[in-house]
């Protein structure tokens, strides 16, 4: 096959996917979609982009199964919805879209997948992102328009 219009300056090199290493990030969620499972139940698959340090654009999935016959599995995701929604500062949403693209700070940490035997990452912790949550590689704050610390959006 001749590559013939294919120009590589057009297109970025392979992802990476290794698990992060465990730790503090800031990160934003930047996509929320509404899918629905193979086994037929409705789900809110996040997506969450870390916005600095040598690992900033990497991408996690998070999702959280807020239609599912397992009360356990309903309560863990609300559960977490709860925490995005305090570590973003947006309590009463009535759409996922309204936690999109704030800064926050969150804990990531490995698991052996039980299936493939993978390691991967998950989110632990959701945190506001204030000063004190702030990991060792997070930009430094600047002031915000209201003149108080703020911290930068990346």
């Amino acid at each position: 096959m001749q590559v013939d219009d294919y120009n590589q300056e057009e297109v970025s090199e392979k992802r990476d996917f290794t698990p992060l290493p465990n730790g503090k990030y800031v990160a934003m969620i930047t996509e929320a979609i509404d899918k629905i499972s193979e086994a037929g139940f409705k789900y809110v698959a996040l997506t969450a982009t870390i916005g600095d340090g040598e690992h900033e654009g990497r991408l996690l999935w998070p999702n959280l199964n807020l239609k599912h016959p397992d009360q356990k599995v309903v309560r863990y995701a609300r559960q977490e919805l709860k925490s995005i929604q305090v570590a973003t500062g947006r309590l009463n949403i009535k759409d996922t879209c309204e936690i999109k693209n704030i800064p926050m700070v969150i804990t990531v940490a490995s698991y052996k997948d039980k299936k493939t035997g993978e390691l991967k990452n998950k989110i632990t912790k959701y945190e506001c992102a204030r000063i004190e949550n702030m990991p060792q590689s997070a930009p430094t704050t600047q002031p915000s328009a209201a003149g108080g610390p703020g911290v930068s959006p990346f």
